[in-house]
Formats: structure tokens, sequence, C-alpha cells
């Protein structure tokens, strides 16, 4: 999901772009150069500068300030954060064996820049702390594998859920 505002950049202020859980896209529709860094930024002190056409992301979490050399129009687009969860059930497990189970993400990341983790919960109660987990591998940007070792007890279908989150980068 995406946000789309318009703003006015001039010489005399500085206007603030930047969200904390989203990447802020900075487009110059009209004008002049628009000059981009911290909330004190000039033509001489900045980290970048645009003319009409051009862009510039400003990472989650970060804001850059906006001014423009005399007069331009600004279009803000704001790209939420992608971060998805799965629930997968690791299936029937006998003492000591050890299985690679698949996550699959319900929409697929846009790459694999995406920081995965995996829990492992006993649905059972069993207090196994034999039981282990450990990613391998690398993530793709359909899903990743998590190995799991049931340790000295063995589990029947649906009493070990992998709980999956990815939040991408």
């Amino acid at each position: 999901m995406s946000a789309v505002t318009y703003a006015q950049a001039w010489s005399d202020h500085v206007i603030t772009a930047g969200d904390p859980a989203a990447v802020v896209t900075v487009n110059v529709l009209s004008g002049d150069t628009v000059f981009y860094g911290d909330r004190n930024v000039t033509s001489s002190n900045n980290q970048g500068s645009l003319t009409v056409g051009q862009s510039v992301q400003v990472p989650s979490g970060q804001s850059y300030g906006l001014r423009s050399a005399s007069q331009s129009y600004v279009q803000l687009v704001g790209q939420a954060v992608q971060t998805q969860a799965v629930r997968v059930n690791a299936g029937a497990f006998t003492v000591s064996q050890t299985r690679d189970v698949t996550i699959t993400w319900p929409t697929p990341f846009a790459d694999a820049n995406y920081t995965a983790l995996a829990i492992l919960v006993d649905a059972a109660s069993t207090a196994n702390a034999n039981a282990l987990r450990q990613i391998v591998g690398l993530p793709t940007a359909s899903g990743f594998t998590v190995r799991v070792a049931a340790g000295t007890t063995g589990y029947s279908s649906g009493q070990l859920l992998i709980h999956a989150i990815g939040i991408h980068d």
C-alpha cells in the first residue's frame, strides 16, 4: 500500500520527508533544483540535489529536509515496509528425527532482502528441551527452510508448529 502527497518546496524554508515505517520516494515534478539532506539543508550543505524528473528514496526510519533553489513542486510517495507472518505444521517426528521444513510466504516478497525469523512452538506441551530449529540456507523471495530436530521425544502431527515472520529490509 502506498500513500501519495504533494508539496511545494521553497528557498526560504525546509519541508521534511520521511516516515518511521515506510520508504518515501521524493519526485520533483516542476520548478528548480531541490536539495535534500538534514533539517539544515542548503544549496552548499546537502546530501544531493534533484532536478525535474529525478527522484530519491528516503529509507524507512529516516527523514530528509527538502529546500528548493527558488520554487518547486514535489511528490512524496510512501511505501509501507512489507511484513508477513505464517504458521506451519512441522509434521510428525519420531525420536531423534531431523527434517527440513519449508516455509512459504502467502505472497512472495519482491526479493530475498528480508529478515526471516522462526519460532518453534511445542503445542503438545511436552517441555522437550531437545527440540531444535535453525534456518538453513539463504531465504528466497518465496520462503526459507527451517531444520527441526525432535530430540528425545517424538511428536504427532500438529504438535510442533513453526511461527515464521518476514520483514523486508
